[in-house]
């Protein structure tokens, strides 16, 4: 039998050339990335099951830095799950930045008409800060 690389003379049997290492069948490799010439790349990555996990949806809406971090991790890998994490970041921090806004709200008018009981055109003129500001995202 020769090589189809080389033209080397190889056993029979063999599964590569003895000169220059090539396989000589067509074997079944899922986890690793084949250039033309059937010899692993690692720079070529294949993509298996690019779906993100609920679990990283949910972690990267809770924790949004999470997300960007597996985006960074992911991006060369798994290009839709790290897409689908920066989306899921960036819209947890979105609604994070909105909930603290109006938490803050909440406290300055529940905790300011009390403190503030005598002058009311200075809760007022907080309000209209306030109101202003989260106008402004």
């Amino acid at each position: 039998m020769k090589c189809p690389f080389c033209n080397c003379d190889v056993p029979q049997n063999s599964n590569f050339c003895t000169n220059c290492g090539k396989p000589l069948r067509q074997q079944n490799y899922n986890a690793y990335s084949f250039n033309a010439f059937n010899a692993y790349n690692p720079n070529e990555p294949k993509f298996i099951n690019d779906k993100a996990g609920g679990l990283a949806i949910f972690v990267s809406l809770i924790w949004p830095f999470i997300g960007f971090m597996l985006y960074v991790v992911w991006k060369n890998y798994k290009p839709k799950s790290a897409k689908t994490c920066l989306i899921t970041g960036i819209i947890g921090l979105i609604v994070f930045e909105l909930l603290a806004r109006f938490a803050v709200l909440v406290l300055i008018l529940v905790f300011g008409s009390i403190v503030f009981s005598q002058p009311p055109n200075l809760i007022i003129a907080i309000q209209n800060v306030i109101f202003q500001n989260l106008l402004l995202i």
